[in-house]
């Protein structure tokens, strides 16, 4: 009688193995497509920062908010979204102006007056979860899922455009000091 010492595996064993290394899979799926997530917010709220530059430099040269964008795309390939209150001089007026034009921002804790400008990214979904109400112009981003925005107050921007150089470049450092802090 002669015997066979080399087998192999029964199906229910490679069952068993197939749903051992599928339940492993899954659950490193979340965490990774977490990470990828968070990175892809990184570089969006980079991609937004790097428009509210763009946009401080030309009301520096030009003492007036461009009136259209052309900013970069986020992560997602979608172009940056912008929009300005639009008077053509800042310094006419001074810093207490009170422009009808200027925006809000409600950040649910709280309204945020006199906006000079809103740039903001629709985040991986492309929906604008920014809701904007044109009759109140009020921006409001408590609900914003993935959106990812940025913004300057009239009076920022006022004592950054229309400020003697040496000021500005103290305006500009405490503006700049304004920027959120992000974990790299």
């Amino acid at each position: 009688m002669t015997t066979n010492s080399a087998r192999g595996f029964t199906l229910l064993e490679l069952g068993v193995a197939i749903l051992v290394l599928g339940v492993a899979g899954w659950l490193l799926v979340e965490p990774l497509a977490s990470v990828l997530r968070s990175g892809k917010q990184g570089l969006a709220q980079d991609a937004v920062q790097a428009a509210k530059d763009k946009i401080l430099g030309a009301a520096i040269e030009n003492q007036a908010l461009p009136a259209l964008l052309v900013a970069p795309k986020d992560p997602w390939s979608a172009p940056l979204q912008y929009l300005g209150f639009g008077v053509a001089n800042i310094c006419a007026g001074g810093v207490g102006l009170g422009h009808a034009s200027l925006l809000k921002l409600d950040q649910g804790g709280g309204v945020v007056a006199d906006v000079a400008f809103v740039v903001w990214s629709n985040g991986a979904n492309h929906a604008q979860d920014i809701a904007y109400d044109s009759g109140t112009r009020t921006f409001s981003v408590a609900a914003a899922k993935d959106d990812v925005y940025g913004f300057v107050t009239f009076p920022q921007l006022y004592k950054l455009v229309c400020q003697p150089t040496g000021e500005r470049r103290g305006a500009a450092r405490s503006l700049l000091a304004l920027r959120p802090a992000r974990a790299r």
